[in-house]
């Protein structure tokens, strides 16, 4: 890493939707989509 650059943690971005059995080990990937019928 460059001296000139440093790293601040913020907090969490994001985090597991409660309930969510699609995301209870983690969050689920934003990169991803649903089709029409609703599959991931």
């Amino acid at each position: 890493m460059s001296p000139s650059l440093r790293v601040q943690r913020l907090g969490v971005v994001m985090e597991p939707e409660a309930g969510n059995p699609m995301e209870a080990e983690g969050v689920l990937n934003p990169a991803s989509a649903r089709g029409r019928d609703g599959q991931l």
